[in-house]
């Protein structure tokens, strides 16, 4: 069934920043790790029924965003549809901007990521996928890309922190929330891998020293006030207790 004609106006509505790349089919998923509104020259738009369909031109000239409009902006449940008909994306635009959970295929249609985005970027907690709907990572991202982040199988709930410089460092051992950010106790090392400090944070900010490592001592707090300093035990699964001689 052919869509009803409208008159069509280019260049009127901010669009969100979410990059489709032709390049999937070599780089199956690479298209989704940035956020690159210029990928998304929007050429014009056309209202069909209920819907408003954008054109996209070069680089990825006959790709289409299905979505509705308020106040001139991309808003609520959207779709983007490759120029071979294929649906690549289920999403949310607030504002122009896409926010909110969504749901991204490859250019065959086959499932690859579950999770949200936020800015524009997949972000936090979310599942990528093999072609055969196995899931190949379970993780948390921050703008588009895999964080280095393993949960710990001893510490229920606690994830890893690895450097991106792809060793095996340590950065920090915490809480995450659905975002990936910083939620509850955290411990965090230096580049040697030693403990540094343990404190408190809320929403990837931190707002309570707990503990301080200088040395071979340990400074504990308590509401900003010293109360121990002295020895310790060099511990994750012990949490780093008092032990030997202190103050």
């Amino acid at each position: 069934m052919e869509k009803p004609r409208s008159s069509k106006k280019a260049g009127l509505v901010e669009i969100g920043s979410i990059r489709v790349d032709r390049s999937i089919e070599q780089q199956r998923g690479s298209c989704w790790e940035d956020c690159l509104s210029s990928q998304f020259p929007v050429t014009s738009f056309e209202n069909v029924g209920n819907l408003s369909v954008f054109t996209v031109g070069a680089p990825h000239e006959g790709y289409t965003i299905e979505t509705q409009l308020e106040n001139n902006k991309m808003n609520g449940e959207s779709s983007i549809i490759s120029d071979e008909e294929i649906k690549v994306a289920k999403l949310f635009f607030q504002d122009g901007i896409a926010n909110g959970p969504c749901t991204l295929y490859d250019s065959l249609g086959k499932l690859f990521f579950t999770g949200r985005f936020v800015n524009g970027y997949r972000s936090g907690r979310g599942q990528e996928y093999d072609t055969q709907g196995n899931v190949v990572f379970d993780g948390f991202f921050r703008e588009g890309k895999r964080m280095r982040l393993y949960p710990i199988n001893e510490m229920k709930g606690y994830w890893k922190e690895l450097a991106d410089d792809n060793s095996d460092r340590v950065l920090s051992v915490s809480k995450r929330d659905d975002y990936g950010r910083k939620e509850g106790i955290c411990f965090q090392y230096d580049t040697k891998g030693k403990i540094t400090r343990v404190s408190e944070w809320n929403e990837d900010i931190e707002v309570c020293l707990i503990k301080q490592f200088i040395g071979n001592q340990m400074i504990e707090y308590k509401n900003g006030v010293k109360r121990y300093e002295g020895g310790f035990v060099d511990s994750l699964m012990m949490n780093y207790k008092r032990h030997g001689n202190g103050i």
